[in-house]
């Protein structure tokens, strides 16, 4: 206890901290994300827009194609993009796992 701290305020201390670190969030899980959603994987990223590049690339689990595009092409509306996962057409609402292939072409092509 420290130095002329009496032993009820230390004792309130200490109760009003267990409560902080015990607190379960909302979602009803003691943390708010499980080991799994905070482990990265890798992926195969494809830009086809201007010069096009291609890498591996880690995002988190359960990142959807729709937010993916929203962190690599921030300025664009996925609708003018084909979109595709292991060479195939997915909706924006799918997940992505493990290992993926993601394309990202343009539809239009400015000048062409």
């Amino acid at each position: 206890m420290p130095l002329g701290a009496s032993h009820a305020s230390h004792t309130r201390f200490l109760t009003n901290s267990r409560d902080f670190f015990c607190r379960r969030p909302p979602s009803g899980r003691r943390f708010p994300f499980t080991s799994q959603e905070l482990t990265p994987m890798r992926i195969l990223f494809i830009n086809n827009d201007g010069g096009g590049f291609a890498d591996h690339i880690e995002v988190a689990n359960g990142t959807t194609v729709q937010q993916l595009f929203d962190q690599r092409v921030p300025s664009a509306k996925s609708s003018n993009y084909l979109i595709r996962v292991n060479r195939q057409a997915v909706p924006r609402e799918q997940v992505l796992q493990e290992g993926d292939r993601i394309s990202i072409t343009p539809i239009k092509i400015e000048g062409a």
